[in-house]
C-alpha cells in the first residue's frame, strides 16, 4: 500500500510520496495554517495567506498551534473552533494528495501533546484517512548519524520556535526539547515589516502601512528581502505605489536584534545538555529546517557557540523522513507514536556518504520477528504461513507445516542470503526483490500479507 509522509507545520504543511515532495495546495508544495472568512465562506491555506493583510480582521492563523475545541469569537468564525478549522484544512490537503497513496505517516510538531495528537487522529478517522502513525518532526527530519558531534535541531512554526538536542547511540532520541512561544514566523515577520516600513518613512516619507495593498505587497516581498540580507550587510528595497516607485536601504543589524531571543533559546538548550552530560562538550552540528533557515540571521548563531556547524535541511525533510519510517508502523494495529528512530541500517558516513566501517564488517547474526530472534546459520530458516494461515518462522529441522512458503535465509560462505520462493511480494528496505539477495545488518524485510516486518540484527 502506497504511503504518504505529511509534515504538519503551520508555517507550511508539506507532503511527500514516491521519494519526492508533492503539491498540497493547488500548484504549491506548502500550505500555511491561515483561514479567511469571506462572505460566509472559509478560505484555507495559500489563498487565505495571500489576503492576510488585506483583510486582517477576517484572518485566523492559530488553529494548528492551538488545536483546541474552544469556540472562536472572531467575526465570521462564530460557532467554529480551532479544531474545526484544522479539520477543514486537513480535508483540503487530503483531497489534493490522496491520489498518491492510501496511508499517512504524520510528522507532528515536537510540542504537540497527547490531546492534540488525539484530535488529529479523530479528524483523520472522520475523514476516512488511514493513519499508520506519528513521529516528531525533529526525529523524522534527522536521518544521518553524527556520533562525534552534539546533534541539535531548530524549526520555525508560525507562532513558536522549537529547539531539540538529541542523544545518539543505536537510536536517535530527543534528550531535551524547548518550545519558544511568540517567536514564530508570524511575529518575526511582523517585526521585520515594521523595520522595513520605518526605513521607508525615515528615508522617503512613504509609509507602506498606509494602505492595505502596499502592506500586503511588503509582506509578500519579505522572503526576498531576508534572502538578500543573508548575503549582504545591506539591501536596497523597492515598493511600488501606483505610479510611484519608492526605495529604501536596509541594514541587517535591526533584524538580528529581533531574532536574538531564538538564538538565546538555542544556546540555552545546548548548554543545558552540556551541563547534564558527564562527557566533555562535543562540537555542535545544528540542523535547521528550511522554514528556520529562511528567517534572516540563523547563520550568525555560529558566532555564539564555539565549534558549531550549521546545515540547512531540504524542504520537506520531515515529510520525506516520515515516508522512510513507514515500515516501522504495523498495518491494522492503530496509529502509534514513534518517539525515536534506529540508526541501524542507515549505513552512511556523515562525512563522505560511503558505507560505514561498522556496516561493512558486521554481518547479521539473527533474524528478528515479533519478539523472537532466530540464529542465522548454514541451515536455512524457512518463512511462510502455517496451516491456519498465520505467518511463522520455521527453524531448521522443525516439522515443515508450511502451507505457503515465502522465502528462506541461510549463511552461504561469508554472505547471509535470502532466497525468494516467488509466491509473495518480498521487499527489502522498501525495494521489491526476487530470486536471491545478499542481506546486510539493519535491513528490513516486508512480505505482502504479513503485518509485521522482519529485521536483520547482530547479537554481540
Amino acid at each position: 500500500m502506497h504511503v504518504i509522509g505529511l509534515e504538519l507545520s503551520d508555517a507550511g504543511i508539506m507532503a511527500a510520496a514516491g521519494g519526492r515532495c508533492i503539491n498540497v495546495d493547488g500548484e504549491n508544495l506548502e500550505t500555511p495554517g491561515f483561514a479567511l472568512s469571506d462572505k460566509k465562506r472559509h478560505r484555507i491555506g495559500c489563498e487565505a495567506e495571500q489576503k492576510a493583510h488585506l483583510k486582517p480582521r477576517e484572518i485566523v492563523n492559530t488553529f494548528w498551534d492551538r488545536l483546541d475545541a474552544e469556540p472562536l469569537k472572531q467575526p465570521g468564525f462564530e460557532g467554529s473552533s480551532h479544531a474545526e478549522l484544522a479539520y477543514a484544512h486537513l480535508e483540503k490537503i487530503w483531497g489534493a494528495i490522496k491520489k498518491h497513496g492510501k496511508r499517512l505517516v504524520i510528522a507532528v510538531p515536537d510540542y504537540f501533546d497527547e490531546e492534540q495528537l488525539g484530535r488529529i487522529l479523530g479528524m483523520t478517522t472522520v475523514l476516512s484517512i488511514p493513519v499508520a502513525g506519528f513521529v516528531p518532526i525533529s526525529i523524522a527530519a534527522s536521518g544521518t548519524p553524527h556520533p562525534e558531534k552534539l546533534l541539535a535541531f531548530v524549526d520555525m512554526h508560525l507562532h513558536r520556535a522549537v529547539v531539540t538536542v538529541f542523544s545518539q547511540s543505536d537510536r536517535l532520541v530527543a534528550a531535551h526539547t524547548e518550545s519558544v512561544p511568540g517567536m514564530g514566523r508570524y511575529r518575526l515577520y511582523a517585526e521585520f515589516a515594521k523595520i522595513v516600513a520605518e526605513a521607508f518613512v525615515r528615508q522617503t516619507r512613504y509609509d507602506p502601512f498606509h494602505r492595505a495593498a502596499a502592506e500586503q505587497q511588503l509582506y509578500n516581498r519579505l522572503p526576498d528581502i531576508l534572502k538578500d540580507l543573508r548575503k549582504e550587510a545591506a539591501a536596497q528595497v523597492r515598493i511600488r505605489a501606483g505610479l510611484h516607485l519608492h526605495q529604501a536601504l536596509l541594514s541587517r543589524e535591526p533584524f538580528l536584534e529581533k531574532i536574538q531571543p531564538v538564538f538565546d533559546a538555542v544556546c540555552r538548550v545546548i548548554e543545558t545538555v552540556w551541563n547534564d552530560s558527564e562527557t566533555p562538550a562535543a562540537p555542535v552540528l545544528l540542523q535547521v529546517t528550511h522554514r528556520a533557515e529562511a528567517i534572516f540571521g540563523f547563520k550568525d548563531i555560529r558566532l555564539r557557540i564555539p565549534d558549531m556547524e550549521m546545515t540547512a535541511l531540504a524542504p520537506g525533510a520531515a515529510a520525506l523522513g516520515a515516508l522512510s519510517l513507514s515500515e516501522q508502523f504495523s498495518e491494522g494495529t492503530g496509529a502509534s507514536l514513534l518517539s525515536s528512530r534506529s540508526w541501524t541500517g542507515i549505513g552512511k558516513d556523515s562525512e563522505n556518504g560511503s558505507a560505514s566501517q561498522n556496516d561493512q564488517t558486521v554481518r547479521p547474526t539473527h533474524l528478528l520477528f515479533e519478539d523472537f530472534a532466530y540464529p542465522i546459520s548454514d541451515l536455512p530458516i524457512l518463512i511462510g504461513k502455517q496451516a491456519g494461515g498465520d505467518p511463522k518462522v520455521f527453524k531448521a529441522g522443525e516439522p515443515a507445516d508450511i502451507q505457503d512458503r515465502c522465502f528462506s535465509i541461510q549463511l552461504q560462505g561469508e554472505d547471509v542470503l535470502l532466497i525468494d520462493d516467488g509466491k509473495n511480494g518480498i521487499f527489502i528496505d522498501g525495494i521489491r526483490v526476487s530470486g536471491k539477495a545478499v542481506l546486510k545488518l539493519g535491513q528490513t524485510i516486508k512480505v505482502e500479507g504479513f503485518s509485521e516486518p522482519f529485521r536483520l540484527i547482530a547479537c554481540v
